[in-house]
């Protein structure tokens, strides 16, 4: 920058003494340029001098300005691993061991999903968030027991409903802006929300659907359901097979896009899932996260099945994708008769936010025709999946007995093969030694008995008897 100065300074220079003095003073502009030069050249050799100077230094004392690093870095880390070490002694002679290591859990799991949240809204740090977030702890995201068992009376809960339904509404209803009559059962949830009740939403025959504001939404046109509905065809083990089944949904439901299971607790029927769902091409699909967890309860005859988002670290969030961080759905299955005959009536809840505020009249539109369909489809899908359990056990009923008719005539084919080489042996063998005395041969006894069994033709028996005659020598 000095160089680039000085060369206009003396550029500048010689064209104010060409302007003053003209061309007779033409030796001292010459004069005055040269010096100005000279002092450019200087400068010019001077920071070159002092360029080359810095990277020889540089390069002379990189080892010690490493080594002074490393002992600041270590210093700095050795002081802070003895306070922790200090704090750990200290905690664990007040609260004791137990007690330390769930904190320690707590401190570390909560620093790793605030680690795990940072990086996902950077997409060029998806591989490197995906390499350090935490494990699931199925101890901390577990459905608890508690939780499910408190909706085994959720039917009940929905009779009430029904029973308000038919006596409010003498016309079946449907989505088409009207106001629909507002009901309410204090005994939903057992901790239902009086302020805000059920709005009857669609009712098309055995199927029954309610709505209500969520209150950390309100005005925002999201909305909770309730179905309720019934089928005589259908089992409830196939009905929650269906809902569980992710290889099979991607047969029926045309919307699933992915639907893969990311990790299992076989002991409790606990999963995690991740689901993306087809959009309108104008839109973005959305994706979800979600763990799963269902009960079977075999005295009371009913079945709880429970959905709700979280987080997993083999599922973050991907760009041009919208992550759906509010979802959750209780069913609840109850057969009319037993869990594996035909005949159930069900109960769904839920309540799902795309993260997408639309038009009243649009969702409203949208639900009312999604969800019969959406029903439709399930009921189906459940049908031709009984059909195909149904197929698949009387064909392995085929394959046992023909396995049990294959093994049973290998066997006769063994014992007959074992009968065969018994009596040639008996055949090859030679025949025992004559009696010494008539009274013993003739007596019977033994040696009758011994010929009877191994001749039981009376011919051959005879000529037994005879070739013995001859050989006693009568």
């Amino acid at each position: 920058m000095n160089c680039g100065r000085l060369f206009l300074v003396g550029h500048r220079g010689f064209v104010q003494g060409l302007a003053l003095h003209g061309h007779s003073r033409l030796p001292f502009v010459v004069r005055e340029c040269s010096v100005q030069t000279r002092l450019l050249r200087y400068q010019a050799r001077y920071h070159e001098n002092f360029f080359a100077r810095l990277r020889k230094g540089i390069q002379k004392h990189t080892a010690g300005i490493s080594r002074a690093c490393a002992r600041q870095v270590e210093y700095v880390m050795a002081l802070r691993i003895r306070r922790t070490q200090q704090a750990g002694i200290f905690y664990f002679q007040l609260c004791g061991g137990a007690f330390l290591q769930q904190i320690m859990i707590r401190i570390f799991s909560r620093f790793l999903s605030r680690l795990r949240v940072s990086l996902l809204h950077r997409s060029h740090n998806l591989l490197l968030s995906a390499s350090v977030l935490p494990f699931f702890c199925w101890e901390d995201e577990r459905i608890p027991d508690e939780y499910l068992l408190k909706f085994s009376n959720e039917l009940e809960a929905v009779a009430c409903l029904r029973e308000h339904t038919c006596q409010n509404a003498s016309v079946p209803c449907k989505p088409n802006g009207k106001k629909s009559p507002m009901l309410s059962c204090p005994s939903h949830f057992h901790n239902d929300r009086i302020e805000d009740p059920w709005e009857l939403f669609i009712q098309q025959g055995s199927l029954l659907v309610w709505r209500r504001e969520v209150p950390n939404h309100r005005g925002e046109g999201l909305f909770e359901y309730k179905v309720y509905g019934a089928y005589d065809d259908i089992t409830a083990r196939d009905f929650l097979a269906v809902h569980v089944d992710t290889v099979f949904r991607r047969e029926w439901d045309s919307s699933a896009v992915v639907l893969d299971v990311l990790e299992r607790e076989p002991q409790s029927n606990s999963e995690v899932v991740y689901w993306e769902m087809q959009w309108p091409r104008m839109m973005s699909n959305r994706d979800y996260v979600y763990k799963r967890r269902y009960i079977i309860d075999e005295e009371q005859k009913v079945i709880v099945f429970v959905n709700q988002n979280t987080e997993h670290q083999s599922a973050p969030v991907k760009p041009g994708k919208q992550r759906v961080t509010e979802y959750w759905s209780i069913i609840v299955i109850k057969p009319l008769s037993d869990l594996d005959k035909p005949g159930l009536e069900f109960s769904m809840t839920y309540f799902d936010n795309p993260g997408l505020v639309f038009p009243s009249a649009f969702a409203s539109w949208a639900t009312a025709t999604g969800f019969p369909d959406y029903l439709s489809k399930l009921h189906m899908a459940t049908v031709k999946f009984a059909e195909r359990r149904v197929k698949e056990e009387a064909e392995a009923e085929a394959r046992k007995a023909a396995e049990a008719a294959e093994a049973a005539e290998a066997a006769a084919r063994e014992e007959k093969r074992r009968r065969g080489e018994e009596d040639k042996k008996k055949l090859s063998s030679p025949h025992p030694d004559p009696p010494k005395t008539w009274e013993v041969f003739f007596g019977g006894g033994p040696v009758l008995s011994s010929v009877a069994n191994d001749f039981p033709d009376p011919k051959d028996r005879l000529n037994y008897l005879l070739n013995k005659l001859m050989l006693l020598g009568t």
